[in-house]
């Protein structure tokens, strides 16, 4: 638990006005998921600036999906995204 604000990471709510979702640079669709394949994602922070005017960053998000085929346990990537989001402070 935090005891002040220098020990809350900068993504607690206690700081967060709004979020907002700017939508996507690109969306690739790489291959079908079947029915009864397991999926995951996988995350990777890519770019975050700093917007002064409105007190905020923009990140984009570089976003994997995979698909893990039932009977051959192969893994393969079915999606790629990149996603634009916006982080408003109070």
């Amino acid at each position: 638990a935090a005891k002040n604000a220098k020990d809350e990471p900068a993504f607690s709510s206690n700081y967060i006005k709004t979020s907002i979702n700017y939508g996507y640079n690109k969306i690739r669709f790489i291959g079908p998921v079947l029915v009864d394949n397991q999926v995951r994602a996988r995350f990777v922070l890519n770019k975050v600036a700093r917007n002064r005017k409105m007190n905020a960053i923009k990140r984009i998000v570089e976003v994997t999906i995979e698909t893990k085929d039932k009977n051959t346990g192969k893994i393969s990537d079915v999606v790629f995204v990149q996603a634009i989001g916006l982080i408003v402070y109070k």
